[in-house]
Parts: C-alpha cells; structure tokens; sequence
C-alpha cells in the first residue's frame, strides 16, 4: 500500500468532526423546521461516514505498525480524552442543566454520561476488534472477504451494509430497553450507534487494504446519489405534507422512527460518497489545515460551550434562527480559540483534550509496508 498522505481524508474527519458544531447548536433552541433538517441530515452520515474514515486511517496505520504499539498509542490517545470527559466535562455539564434548566427537564440527567463524547468509546471499541483481527485473522483469510466483497459489487455491499446496520441498532435498542435500567437508558440508547456502525468502520479498514475494491466501490457514485437524494426527498415529504397532519405525540413517535431509519440505512451509501470525494479533493489550504488540527479540540469542547451559550440566550428570548447563528459563532470561535492559545501551548491541555503524550522511547520503529491486496 502507498503510504502517501490523503488530504482529502483529514478535511472530511475534520469537517465531520466541526459538524457537530451546527448539529448540537440546535440543543435547548425553541422548535423549527430547519433544526429538524440538520439533525435528519447528521443523523443520516456524519458519525457513520466519520468512522469508516477512522477505520481506513486505522489499516494503513496497522500496517506501519507494531499492532501492540498501534493498540497502546491510539488508547492513551482516545481514552484520556474520554476519561477526562466524563469526570470533568460531564459534570460540568450536568451543574449547568441543573441550574438553567426546570427541574422536570433535567430531572433525567446524569452527572457522569458521555453525552457528545460517546464516539470516543466507540473508538476504543473498535480499535479493540481492529487490533484482534489483525492479530488472529490470518492475511489469506482477511484477502479472501476483501475478494468476496469485490466481487458482490457496489449495490450488494451497500445493501449488506445497510441491513446488517439496521439489525445490530434494533437488536441493540432491544437489549438496551430489556435489561438496563430505566435512568441509564437515554444515554444507553447511543450503544446503538456504537455497535451498528462498527461494520463500517471494518468496511473503511477493507477498502484500505485493497485498490482493486476502492475501484470497485468508489468508481461510481450516481446510484449512491441516487439513494441518498430519495432519502432526502422522502424526509422533505415527511416533513412538508405529512407531519402537520398528525397530532404532535404522534408526529414525534414517527419522526424517531423515520430519523432510525435514516441513521440506519442511509450510511452506507453516504460513507462510500464521502471516500470517493475524499480521494479526489487536492491538497488541502493553509486555513483547512489549521481546523484540520483543531478539529478534535473543536469537537471535545463545543458541547458544554453550546450548553452555555445557548441557556443564556434563552433569558433573552432571541428568534430561534438568530439565537442559533449567534451561538454557533459564538461557539466556533470560542472553540477554536481554546485550541489556538491554550492546547497547542500547553502539554497538559494537549494531553486531556487531544491524547497527546509525550513521545514514547519504547515505542518499536515502523515496520516496512506491506505489499498491497488486489
């Protein structure tokens, strides 16, 4: 495999990533139409195509790599950020809900949850199984699915894809409603998107392990249009001549299926849409580079900001629209602000909110690449 660096893959992640920005910033605002979009169309790809980016990244990392060293590294990267996350940032979250919002809406909420930073865990999770295929699947084995998958072709994998996706939300929902208890499952209920986009996350590993099926999956992407846009209009229709008709109890109840649906079925299609761009975006400019960078930072601190920002603007009563730009800017800049002048000049805010440790000696040399599949 060439080991040559895509441009197109970190601007994605990053804008991926920033695009929980415009998605949370629609927490706590009134109701309007537009903030049903946004959260249909993230629902729809941006967390699924972000992993399968993650797990491409991921198998041409292994590949350099002792997968010990792969493993160790990329958990002190995501789990100290995760840790931190929960004992600090969730309270803090938690105290501000409390004290802006009434008790009976934020009767439900957990001191310590993963809220926005469920992702992270996610991550952990699938460098695990990364890391046990890599160890226990043998290359010949591993060849043998990258070939099947080949040759089933693009609209087969895309419907595997999408109905493995929708089985493991269900079954995962259906375990998560049956066994936990009922405070802890608001926040269980993101184990749906943890254990059902785990195959696109293996997904991304595969196409990065082979040229031949990247030119098989990405070459065209008129039919994966083509699927995403009868999505878009089927929603449009939904919320345009449908909904009002139902009374609001019932309206909500179909809007969370639809929007399952969406999250479920959806995602393959868009991550195959978002790799293909991805390889043909050139290099990327100055300013993509800088958010590029602060994008992890960006996405860590955003949620307890937006949380902020938008219960103060709820005492001044501001048109929804308004209120949302505002904090939005507010945020965004706010963000990028703590990246700039605080993560990037000190070690230890590197190290809670970006994972970053401090260079390793005992870390193996990279090994030599491997030839690449076809």
């Amino acid at each position: 495999m060439r080991h040559n660096h895509i441009a197109g893959l970190d601007s994605w992640r990053a804008a991926l990533l920033a695009g929980g920005l415009f998605f949370h910033g629609t927490m706590l605002q009134p109701n309007h139409p537009l903030f049903h979009v946004i959260e249909a169309i993230s629902t729809s790809f941006r967390m699924a195509a972000f992993f399968a980016i993650a797990g491409f990244l991921a198998a041409r990392s292994l590949s350099r790599q002792h997968a010990s060293d792969w493993l160790t590294g990329r958990s002190l990267r995501i789990g100290v950020p995760a840790l931190f996350g929960i004992a600090v940032i969730s309270p803090a979250i938690h105290s501000m809900l409390v004290a802006g919002l009434p008790s009976d809406r934020s009767a439900n909420v957990l001191p310590f949850e993963w809220h926005h930073l469920w992702f992270l865990f996610a991550l952990l999770l699938y460098q695990g199984v990364a890391f046990l295929i890599v160890g226990h699947v043998a290359s010949r084995d591993g060849a043998r699915v990258v070939a099947r998958l080949r040759n089933w072709g693009q609209c087969a994998v895309i419907a595997a894809l999408a109905g493995l996706t929708l089985f493991l939300m269900v079954v995962t929902v259906w375990i998560v409603l049956r066994i936990a208890p009922p405070a802890l499952q608001p926040m269980l209920m993101e184990t749906r998107l943890i254990v059902g986009y785990l195959p696109l996350y293996l997904f991304g590993m595969a196409l990065a392990s082979s040229r031949a099926l990247r030119e098989t999956m990405l070459r065209r992407t008129a039919v994966l249009a083509s699927i995403l846009l009868l999505a878009v209009c089927g929603y449009g229709a939904w919320r345009l001549g449908i909904a009002p008709r139902y009374a609001a109890a019932a309206g909500a109840a179909v809007e969370m299926q639809l929007r399952f649906l969406l999250g479920a079925l959806c995602p393959s299609a868009a991550v195959l849409v978002v790799l293909s761009s991805a390889m043909r975006i050139p290099a990327s400019g100055a300013w993509v580079t800088r958010l590029c960078a602060a994008s992890f930072t960006i996405y860590i601190v955003h949620f307890p900001l937006l949380i902020a920002t938008n219960l103060i603007l709820a005492r001044y009563h501001a048109p929804p629209l308004i209120g949302y730009a505002v904090a939005i800017g507010v945020v965004g800049l706010l963000s990028y602000g703590i990246h700039a002048c605080i993560v990037r000049r000190s070690v230890l805010a590197s190290m809670l909110l970006n994972g970053r440790m401090p260079q390793m000696r005992w870390q193996a040399p990279p090994l030599p690449a491997l030839p690449e599949p076809r």
